[in-house]
């Protein structure tokens, strides 16, 4: 007799193994093939020797269900036994269930991510200032098809892994792809889901995070009555995974302020006028890759701001005195106050120009200050100090006039102080430069992250 079994619960190639193995070893079945597109059981066998009852009961003992739940036992004992063998292959079928599809999502973040290996890696050089890996990797951002070939590969990736898994079970065909929609769906979906996570919030988050405007630098500026302008830019870039790469590189321009990244492809870039222009500005070589259309530009005077804002303080009118150089620090109270944020990969002022004898505030733009930047060490002066936002201030009294280096704690990110005496003049005097140890960093206070702090 030939009979076709309906089978529910079937997964992959091994299921199909498993209930082929069991049926084979029974008495009176003379051949079984089971079908994993079809759920079913196609079945030859001797209804003297064996019963069609009792081969699906067989079946349900394995953890799967057919059409007909009914079994056909000579007592109540082996319907119990049968049951529970049940219940045990159900509950290992749904942990391995759970295990797969974990597994799908892990290889779909995978394929999302691998591609943009270069991207992550072109960004966090830029935030460390990693010199090696940006200019490593620029010749690939600079390719305008680089975009297109690595959606192509996280594509390519999540559609060869699919292939080879129906292959394996037996399922490659329209069919078996309409079967495992479940296990299609979480493959390309957790593909094309990170994908969009990369391109739409991390790569223009950490966009602005290097490069996002001082305002440290502005606030500076706006003392010496220096005109500022912003240029607004729309840059035809394939992906915001380009926007450090046009950042850097206007960055890079002397004169540049600072350079904000805004979806989809706008750029604010605020530069000093009488340092640079917009024609330097668009005359960059990466602009003949990725043309860029100026969409606005207005001009604003600093100092107009600034005396704005000092006309309605009483504390700067009031025992304060102002210096007509336009690199000094501002005497405010009898105390010498410089915003300190980072340019690249210097602190900025560069150099920081006070007095000698007058009590110096170095107050952190800590929202503009990466990585290890925030964690300063001035020899000279005896500075050690690790900053953050509820403590952004660094204080001392010069007591020489010179020329003096400071950096941070990785000797990463590097600075100046330039102390004059009260005629203008600078001794030729320079003070003790950072010295990092053997591993890079400084010997007693770690990486300068905070863990190695004593």
């Amino acid at each position: 007799m030939e009979q076709i079994i309906d089978i529910k619960g079937m997964h992959c190639a091994s299921c199909v193994k498993l209930i082929e193995s069991k049926l084979e070893s029974l008495k009176g079945v003379e051949s079984i093939k089971v079908s994993l597109i079809e759920n079913k059981a196609f079945v030859k066998f001797n209804p003297e020797i064996i019963s069609l009852e009792k081969i699906k009961s067989e079946i349900q003992t394995l953890g799967y269900s057919t059409t007909n739940n009914s079994v056909m036992n000579s007592d109540d004992d082996n319907d119990i036994n049968a049951n529970d063998k049940k219940k045990d292959n159900d509950n290992n079928n749904l942990n391995v269930n759970i295990e797969k599809k974990k597994r799908n999502l892990f290889q779909g973040i995978a394929y999302g991510l691998i591609p943009h290996i270069s991207c992550i890696a072109f960004i966090v050089g830029s935030i460390l200032g990693v010199t090696v890996l940006t200019q490593f990797f620029k010749p690939l951002l600079m390719n305008p098809y680089f975009f297109y070939i690595l959606v192509l590969i996280s594509l390519g990736f999540a559609t060869l892994s699919s292939a080879l898994y129906l292959r394996k079970n037996g399922l490659l065909s329209i069919a078996g792809a309409k079967k495992k929609w479940k296990y299609l769906s979480t493959m390309y979906g957790s593909t094309i889901g990170i994908n969009l996570l990369l391109f739409l919030i991390i790569f223009p988050l950490l966009a602005n995070v290097s490069f996002a405007a001082p305002t440290g630098s502005i606030l500076a500026l706006s003392n010496s009555g220096t005109s500022l302008s912003t240029l607004k830019l729309q840059v035809d870039i394939p992906c915001p995974g380009h926007a450090t790469l046009i950042s850097g590189d206007v960055k890079a321009i002397n004169g540049v302020i600072g350079v904000q990244f805004s979806l989809p492809n706008i750029f604010e870039v605020t530069y000093d006028t009488s340092k640079t222009s917009k024609q330097q500005i668009l005359a960059l070589d990466v602009f003949n890759t990725y043309k860029a259309t100026v969409l606005g530009e207005s001009a604003v005077q600093t100092n107009q701001l600034n005396a704005a804002s000092t006309s309605n303080d009483p504390a700067s009118t009031s025992g304060s005195s102002s210096n007509t150089d336009d690199t000094l620090a501002t005497v405010t109270n009898g105390v010498q106050t410089v915003q300190l944020s980072v340019q690249g990969i210097n602190y900025y002022p560069n150099p920081i120009r006070v007095k000698v004898g007058i009590p110096v505030k170095l107050v952190a733009d800590i929202n503009n200050m990466p990585g290890c930047s925030k964690s300063i060490v001035i020899p000279e002066f005896g500075i050690r100090k690790i900053l953050n936002s509820s403590d952004n201030v660094i204080e001392f009294t010069p007591t020489k006039s010179g020329t003096f280096q400071f950096s941070c704690s990785m000797n990463m990110y590097r600075g100046q102080i330039v102390v004059e005496e009260a005629d203008g003049s600078v001794s030729s005097y320079t003070g003790t430069a950072p010295v990092p140890s053997s591993g890079g960093s400084y010997s007693s206070d770690g990486c300068g992250c905070g863990c190695g702090s004593r």
